[in-house]
């Protein structure tokens, strides 16, 4: 079929300027002064009526600040040219910084109600009943929390603090511009354009340096923005009751330190599989070893169409589930994919949904290779969790990284699994299984290594600021670790150019990745073992993401306990015989 590649938007608003937009804009604003008085005006005794009243109040506007968000977070994306969209992103987050005062009375009206009077609550509410694992997690988060005017000043000050620096870091990646040689032609891109997964060793290096080149110019500024953002963190975390960096991040993603521990303990006690698929990889590039730079450097030459690549994830999908592909192909088909390789996009990829109109929208870069199309799949699996919980209740839609990486993942691996399944000859199959070791590298080693920075940033930051050559030598020395000194060439300014150091609302934007990708991997096998009745038991634990924590979904779902360094083993089990394929392959070419 053909696809559009733009995303289309002008369902939601014709533009930034039609009154229906600027009219839900000022609704936002008139908004919360009623709010807050409403929500400081619930009783403390178990009278259902005016909590219910609450709650429908407070979701109506949670879902306009949803769809007015989402609308020009996506404007800004696909067009960091324009100046207009910046402002209207700080107008949103002084927004924001408005509205968490309702946030925070709530938290302190229901974490200081006693548990006799919340329980008796919920059972005169049918409505309250049904959001109790939300409301229940509304009163651990006010366990850590300062009082009620330090945590109003704490969020009015980031709207020019540390989302701030967000902006800034979204801002100078955006315009920044890498200059590299095509066809002995100098060429001006986005650093979202300049991609490290050419079949020619040249291009891959050339691009890496011409690339860290124009980051090198804004990594003061990045210096700045990452300590900043940390630091804010940490004063924050010692005032609310954290005792660790790492307990908030947990938290955020319903996720204890055993299970986290388990996971990369496993990681690291089986990583050492992944050496000899790296040295045999480099051999047949023609390499001593593989740099950075090779990580995702393709052993095929194939390219692949967006039409082609849309139709066969659909196809796969189909397979798996016919309603998730019926959801792909619309989803495809009414242009919620913005996927056009164009100047002026900000790198990386994601998606976003319009919880009122229960629409997604896909934003990445398709640059006509076969990791584009996982790319696409991975969002596309992404979209359709939305897609399972979008007839929940508003608050149990609420899922967390560790969960949603492990759908996207899931997806990416049906499209892999049927790549490696129909490779015509040994040469492809060997393609392909280097595209899913790739994978298995970057989330046993890349994501470990960031993992692994941000651990060391932050015990350096809570001494004072990290400056750009200890940032530098931070990084160096993660990657070398996570990697097991196996490159000949790493990236100390890393981080720099990963957008997820700089998201101002999330901390450790990495071991979810790991933790999604190695539990998909484990779920894929049990899907193939099943066969077509695995589907609902994958239904039932996306459902289950929206009112449970991680361990809880899967002990309900699966009897498993992921707290258990053997549960991570079956997994990694899983891609030690994908090595062993690899190298045996390898080894006859």
């Amino acid at each position: 079929m053909n696809y559009p590649q733009k995303w289309d938007l002008s369902s939601v608003y014709p533009s930034i300027e039609c009154k229906e937009f600027q009219g839900d804009l000022q609704s936002l604003e008139t908004a919360i002064a009623p709010l807050v008085a409403q929500v400081l005006a619930l009783p403390t005794e178990s009278v259902p009526g005016p909590w219910e009243a609450f709650f429908t109040a407070w979701e109506a506007q949670g879902l306009l600040m949803n769809q007015v968000g989402v609308y020009v977070n996506c404007l800004a994306s696909a067009d960091t040219e324009d100046p207009r969209y910046p402002a209207l992103l700080g107008n949103l987050s002084s927004l924001g910084a408005k509205a968490a005062e309702i946030s925070i009375h709530l938290r302190q009206k229901l974490g200081t109600m006693g548990q006799t009077t919340y329980e008796s609550l919920l059972a005169n509410s049918p409505k309250l009943k049904e959001i109790r694992f939300s409301l229940d997690e509304i009163r651990t988060q006010a366990q850590y929390m300062m009082d009620g005017p330090r945590e109003k000043l704490a969020a009015d000050l980031g709207v020019d603090g540390i989302t701030a620096w967000g902006r800034l870091y979204t801002t100078l990646s955006g315009k920044l511009k890498v200059h590299v040689m095509e066809k002995s032609v100098l060429v001006e891109k986005s650093v979202g354009q300049v991609r490290t997964d050419s079949a020619e060793p040249t291009v891959r290096k050339n691009n890496f340096y011409a690339a860290d080149k124009a980051w090198q110019k804004i990594e003061d500024s990045c210096a700045g923005a990452i300590n900043a953002i940390a630091g804010t963190r940490l004063t924050l975390y010692k005032n609310q009751g954290y005792h660790h960096f790492l307990d908030k991040p947990l938290q955020d993603n319903r996720l204890n330190r055993t299970s986290l521990e388990a996971m990369w303990q496993a990681v690291s006690d089986r990583k050492t599989m992944l050496v000899p698929y790296l040295q045999k990889k480099a051999r047949i590039l023609g390499l001593e070893k593989l740099a950075w730079y090779d990580q995702v450097a393709p052993l095929g030459t194939g390219t692949i169409d967006f039409d082609s690549a849309a139709d066969l994830v659909v196809q796969e999908f189909s397979k798996f589930s016919p309603d998730m592909g019926t959801f792909a192909q619309q989803a495809l088909e009414k242009g919620f994919v913005e996927s056009e390789d164009r100047t002026g996009k900000r790198p990386g990829a994601y998606c976003t949904k319009f919880l009122s109109r229960k629409e997604p929208r896909v934003f990445m870069t398709f640059s006509g290779t076969y990791d584009s199309m996982s790319t696409l799949a991975y969002e596309l699996g992404h979209a359709y969790h939305g897609f399972i919980l979008k007839d929940q209740p508003i608050p149990l839609q609420t899922y967390v990284m560790s969960t949603a990486e492990t759908a996207s993942t899931f997806a990416e691996e049906i499209v892999t699994d049927y790549l490696i399944g129909q490779a015509p000859n040994p040469r492809d199959r060997l393609a392909m299984l280097d595209k899913s070791l790739a994978d298995a590298m970057i989330m046993m080693m890349n994501i470990h290594a960031r993992f692994l920075f941000e651990s060391e940033f932050y015990t350096a930051r809570a001494k004072g600021e990290v400056r750009v050559d200890q940032l530098n030598d931070l990084m160096l020395q993660a990657q070398k670790t996570a990697f097991l000194d196996q490159l000949s060439a790493y990236d100390p300014r890393f981080w720099v150019n990963k957008l997820h150091f700089y998201i101002s609302g999330l901390s450790f934007y990495n071991f979810p990745y790991t933790f999604g990708y190695l539990f998909s991997t484990g779920l894929f096998a049990r899907a193939k073992v099943e066969g077509p009745a695995f589907t609902d038991t994958y239904k039932k634990i996306l459902l289950a993401t929206g009112t449970m924590n991680t361990e809880e979904v899967i002990r309900s779902t699966l009897g498993e306990d992921i707290g258990q360094v053997d549960f991570w083993n079956k997994s990694l089990d899983l891609i030690e015989t994908r090595v062993q394929e690899f190298c045996t392959l390898a080894d006859q070419m």
